[in-house]
């Protein structure tokens, strides 16, 4: 059977400090965190931070006992303004924290989320910019021995098929596919994803969420309680020798729901008891 790490993303904390995010994913029985989101003020660790953060950064994450597997990128989309340049910088940055696995999304498609989209020609403008850069990022990952995997996050990157597109027609080594299957369900409208099986050899990632109601529902309740079949799509990745890394992004809130630091700790502790019996079914 194919090996998974199971990893949580300080993005479940991210009103409260860095540091305090680490001890509940390490006290809650986690070995790998998800880092590079914003906490406070803040995003830990940042491209744009300075020298003295990411030393402190290096520090909690030594100190806690965590190892940084995975990192979620969207202060700067690829194709942005600067964005080659910060994107180098971020990848660095992340193997200094022996992180080489970068995770993003891709251009957006709408001027106002969920119903009014971009005119063609801006489209393809945003597309060909993000090609460009993409072009120039992808060698300098490939020269840290880095990963960039992009997850469902509608526009050019939608679901499994768009995904495909994208990773045939850069076709470097150092460009994988996350995925997301709450992200698929809640930006497309889909659950499952058909085209899913034909993409897992590309996967080295994936974002473990759920998404409960219809497209644009902006609901994303604990793991098991929505749209999402994780017992059906493991079985698809494992099928499809699936294994690396996969991270609980969101540990979910009910609608209406407002959590406690205490109350997310209890939350993340949670989540492994919900997936552990999964991942023994699937995976070793």
């Amino acid at each position: 059977m194919p090996r998974v790490e199971l990893a949580c993303s300080t993005l479940n904390y991210s009103n409260f400090p860095f540091r305090r995010a680490l001890e509940g994913i390490k006290r809650a029985g986690y070995e790998y965190v998800g880092v590079g989101c914003p906490h406070e003020t803040q995003r830990w660790p940042s491209p744009k931070g300075s020298e003295q953060q990411t030393k402190e950064c290096l520090k909690l994450i030594a100190d806690s006992g965590l190892k940084a597997d995975s990192a979620l990128c969207f202060e700067t989309h690829i194709g942005g303004e600067n964005s080659v340049e910060i994107w180098k910088r971020e990848i660095d940055l992340l193997a200094e924290l022996g992180c080489k696995r970068l995770i993003t999304g891709g251009p957006w498609y709408y001027v106002k989320w969920p119903t009014e989209i971009m005119a063609p020609d801006k489209w393809q403008a945003a597309c060909d910019d993000y090609y460009r850069a993409a072009d120039q990022i992808l060698p300098h990952a490939e020269k840290c021995g880095s990963v960039i995997c992009i997850k469902p996050h509608t526009g050019l990157v939608a679901h499994s098929g768009r995904v495909r597109e994208v990773i045939e027609r850069l076709r470097s080594p150092s460009l994988k596919i996350c995925w997301d299957a709450g992200n698929v369900s809640f930006y497309e409208g889909i659950c499952p994803d058909p085209g899913l099986d034909k993409i897992v050899p590309h996967i080295r990632a994936v974002c473990l969420k759920d998404h409960k109601g219809p497209r644009a529902h902006p609901v994303f309740p604990p793991l098991g309680e929505g749209n999402v079949d994780h017992d059906e799509y493991f079985g698809v990745l494992a099928k499809g020798g699936f294994a690396d890394v996969m991270m609980i992004e969101r540990l979910g809130v009910k609608e209406g729901e407002t959590l406690t630091v205490e109350q997310i700790d209890e939350r993340a502790k949670r989540g492994i008891d919900f997936l552990t019996p999964l991942l023994k079914k699937h995976f070793s």
